[in-house]
């Protein structure tokens, strides 16, 4: 099983896929802190946090950072450049 750890392709509208996502019965987001078979994440994870920092998470710890799918779709998800 292979992991997306790629920023977001923002020159695409996410909204679609946010809806899919519900329509599927997707109601939360799960950013993992470690992937096993990689000693350290950060740099892919770091831009993911930087753009939803304004977002309060619903649960966290040492291992993952959960958000809620509509807390996201409200959300610029890509950066304003």
């Amino acid at each position: 099983m292979g992991y997306n750890l790629e920023v977001p392709d923002c020159s695409q509208d996410l909204t679609g896929a946010v809806e899919e996502l519900r329509a599927d019965g997707f109601r939360y987001v799960v950013a993992h802190r470690y992937v096993p078979g990689k000693d350290d994440i950060r740099d892919e994870l770091e831009p993911f946090l930087d753009t939803v920092a304004a977002i309060k998470p619903v649960a966290e710890n040492e291992d993952i950072i959960v958000f809620r799918l509509d807390d996201l779709s409200g959300a610029a998800i890509c950066p304003v450049e």
